[in-house]
């Protein structure tokens, strides 16, 4: 994971911006929207790139690569194990451009000219069949999709027969867990409700 830290490829100004951040986070007393602002920032310099050739100029797939190595197998993650921890990051990668596009503390004023420029921003960076780093993701996904859907798997939960155990993937764990559980985040929630309340 070194080599993966070390051939990391930033570009422009992207190192600073990272470092800005960083800088900003370990200061209680900047104001979150400062923090905010550098975040999109650093999250934009990722997301509204081109990529051309080789993929691996792109941070953000750099990423993707090295989150698909499993340390403890000394291999790459199966498409099966890899395909939901890609549909994460393509989510949150979606919620961060949103946010860099039409930020939630200006809609209030933003008009259909706001709208064009969002549809067409979303275009070329968002959506699949160009050459960003989105495109690339969402290829991967629906590739991942499809292997997954061969896979035939075996279900990951499975009940016992007298269903007093639940076995996900393999690990037995007794429904009276639930149950405590369950009852334990009622009573907490009840405890906040009342301090707040009362």
């Amino acid at each position: 994971m070194a080599d993966a830290c070390r051939l990391f490829p930033w570009k422009d100004d992207q190192k600073a911006l990272a470092n800005e951040l960083w800088n900003l986070m370990e200061m209680p007393h900047i104001n979150d929207d400062v923090k905010t602002d550098a975040l999109l920032k650093l999250v934009k310099s990722f997301i509204f790139v081109t990529v051309r050739g080789d993929v691996f100029s792109s941070g953000l797939l750099h990423f993707l690569a090295v989150l698909s190595i499993d340390e403890e197998m000394g291999r790459l993650r199966e498409a099966n194990d890899f395909s939901y921890m890609l549909a994460g990051v393509v989510y949150d990668t979606r919620i961060f451009a949103v946010e860099a596009i039409l930020p939630s503390t200006e809609r209030d004023r933003q008009d259909e000219e706001d709208d064009r420029n969002f549809l067409s921003i979303r275009e070329r960076y968002l959506t699949d069949g160009g050459y960003s780093p989105m495109s690339k993701m969402i290829s991967l996904l629906a590739y991942g999709k499809l292997i997954a859907r061969d896979h035939g798997n075996q279900g990951s939960v499975l009940w016992d027969d007298d269903k007093k155990v639940v076995s996900l993937h393999g690990r037995k764990i007794p429904v009276t867990w639930f149950k405590s559980l369950v009852t334990g985040g009622i009573t907490d929630a009840e405890k906040i409700l009342w301090k707040k309340v009362m």
